[in-house]
C-alpha cells in the first residue's frame, strides 16, 4: 500500500486528492488522507535543507482566495504568502531544484532568515523589485533586480522565465485538485 501510494504521489505532474488515493488503495478516507500527508512530510523533510547556488530566480507569490469580508490583496489574512525559488543553468535555460516556502511575510527578518537557510553563499540571485529583495544584495549575493512590467511580457523575461512557469503550473494543479486546504497549517506540505 506505501509503495503504490509514493508511487502516485510522485509520478503524477499534477497532486493527486486523497480521494482520488482512497480509490487507488483501497482504504478509507481517514487512511489515504494520513498516507499521503505522511509522504508529504517525508518529501519536504528531504527537500528542506536543500540550497540552491549557481543562478537563482525568486518570486514573492501568495496561496489562497478571497473571503467575504476580507482585506484583498498583500497582507490578507485569508492568504498564505510563500517564495518561491528555482536554480538555473549558466544560460537560464533549464531548471535544476526549486524551493518553495510559505513565509511570515515579506519583511527583511522573514527574508533573512530564509536566506540563510536556502542561499548558498555564491548565489546569484534574480528577482523582480519588491523592496524585501534587497536583503539578498546587503548579504552579499549578486542581485539583479528585473524590470518585468505585467502581463505576458512579465512571464517571458529572461531572468524570471523559471520561477513564473513553476508559479503557474504550482497554482493550477492546486486549484486543480483541492477544493480548499488550509493554507496555514498545511501549506508546507502542498507547496
Amino acid at each position: 500500500t506505501w509503495l503504490l501510494a509514493i508511487h502516485l504521489l510522485t509520478a503524477t505532474k499534477t497532486n493527486m486528492a486523497a480521494l482520488e488515493l482512497k480509490r487507488h488503495l483501497g482504504v478509507d478516507y481517514k487512511a489515504a488522507w494520513r498516507i499521503k500527508h505522511k509522504v508529504m512530510q517525508a518529501m519536504a523533510a528531504r527537500e528542506a535543507p536543500r540550497r540552491l547556488s549557481g543562478f537563482v530566480q525568486i518570486d514573492d507569490a501568495y496561496l489562497g482566495g478571497e473571503r467575504n469580508g476580507g482585506k484583498p490583496g498583500r497582507g490578507s489574512e485569508n492568504k498564505q504568502a510563500f517564495l518561491i525559488a528555482v536554480q538555473t543553468d549558466s544560460a537560464l535555460e533549464h531548471p535544476t531544484y526549486a524551493v518553495i516556502e510559505p513565509v511570515r511575510s515579506f519583511d527583511d527578518a522573514s527574508i533573512k532568515d530564509w536566506q540563510k537557510r536556502h542561499l548558498a553563499p555564491a548565489a546569484e540571485v534574480f528577482s523582480d523589485g519588491l523592496f524585501c529583495f534587497r536583503r539578498f544584495a546587503d548579504a552579499g549575493h549578486a542581485h539583479t533586480v528585473l524590470e518585468t512590467g505585467g502581463g505576458r511580457a512579465a512571464c517571458e523575461a529572461t531572468g524570471a522565465r523559471w520561477v513564473n512557469v513553476l508559479l503557474s503550473n504550482l497554482k493550477r494543479a492546486i486549484s486543480g485538485s483541492y477544493h480548499a486546504i488550509r493554507h496555514g497549517k498545511y501549506a508546507r506540505l502542498y507547496l
